[in-house]
């Protein structure tokens, strides 16, 4: 086990995975099985060597998990991968070498989905953005997860939970039980009365590292949705899917979906003002949602460089609302 996992560490040190593009990236993944592209990479060509009888499916799923943690947490020089893990190794705090941790976690992810997650999150340990003890953290609570909760609680901006409607959430890990306090008043009668006492929610610490580590995940992961791509029959469809979630979750993933829409050039400006207009006719009020999102994406894409068309959400903004978005 140690040699395979010191051979998955000059994997990671070696990773050469960022022009791979993320947009099909399941695709990408089993062709890159089925050309037997993995006898490149020494350490995949190594672990195909310890299986028993070939590749079955299970062990097929586990190269798929470890290659897409690995396109994932590529990040920085090969020099500053190894330094890092080796300035952990080092540390003697932690009884387990990194290489072999990181396998037994990719191990445990139910899909390859959570193993990009993970190399996300090792993305950031790596620019020495997260802390290694709290990657950790962080990937006690994937291991809990849905993916598909945890994207919405990624975009999810409320402030507010209750036990009644996130308890999932809190069982998970991405919440917590907020401090419970009682004061003591004196009443207009001079009796003394008990007050507050509510059981409220808040963010967990991990809840809150991964809100603030998992950006360009959920960035990618909106690209892989591909809705900038879609015809309008298609976005028609997509939209059509969405009322089978709760009003609240509906919601959430109508505001990803308009901010992708914008680049959608598949459409014309007529088509996403008609599209715009049915979402709101029954929730007006969820404009200023879209105000803000569309807001917030726009100028991140602007950060990073990147075209986004906030001009055809601004003509519709300005149609409605009458001021300037910018």
């Amino acid at each position: 086990m140690k040699k395979l996992a010191d051979s998955f560490v000059s994997a990671i040190k070696d990773n050469n995975f960022h022009d791979v593009a993320k947009e099909n990236i399941e695709a990408v993944i089993d062709s890159f099985l089925q050309e037997g592209m993995v006898k490149d990479i020494p350490f995949l060509n190594s672990l195909i060597g310890l299986l028993k009888t070939g590749i079955n499916v299970k062990e097929q799923l586990f190269l798929k998990k470890i290659i897409k943690f690995l396109i994932y947490s590529e990040t920085a020089t090969p020099e500053e991968r190894l330094k890092i893990i080796e300035e952990i190794d080092s540390s003697k705090e932690y009884r387990i070498k990194v290489g072999e941790k990181l396998l037994y976690l990719i191990d445990k992810c139910d899909d390859y989905d959570k193993a990009g997650i993970l190399g996300y999150l090792f993305k950031a340990v790596n620019e020495r953005k997260l802390k290694y003890k709290d990657f950790l953290k962080c990937s006690l609570v994937l291991d809990k997860c849905l993916v598909s909760e945890l994207d919405l609680f990624l975009k999810d901006d409320r402030s507010l939970y209750t036990v009644e409607s996130d308890s999932d959430l809190l069982n998970w890990g991405l919440l917590a039980f907020a401090p419970f306090e009682v004061t003591l008043n004196n009443s207009e009668l001079n009796v003394p009365k008990l007050e507050g006492g509510q059981l409220e929610l808040k963010i967990s610490d991990a809840g809150a590292l991964l809100k603030l580590h998992l950006g360009d995940y959920l960035q990618d992961r909106g690209n892989e949705l591909g809705i900038s791509r879609m015809e309008l029959s298609e976005i028609q469809q997509y939209l059509d899917k969405l009322e089978q979630y709760p009003e609240h979750k509906r919601f959430i993933l109508i505001k990803e979906y308009v901010v992708q829409l914008c680049n959608n050039f598949k459409i014309s400006d007529d088509d996403f003002n008609n599209l715009l207009t049915a979402i709101l006719y029954n929730v007006p009020f969820l404009i200023y949602d879209l105000h803000t999102s569309i807001t917030v994406y726009y100028k991140i894409q602007t950060k990073k460089g990147n075209d986004y068309n906030i001009g055809r959400w601004q003509k519709f903004y300005n149609s409605r609302n009458g001021s300037q978005l910018i």
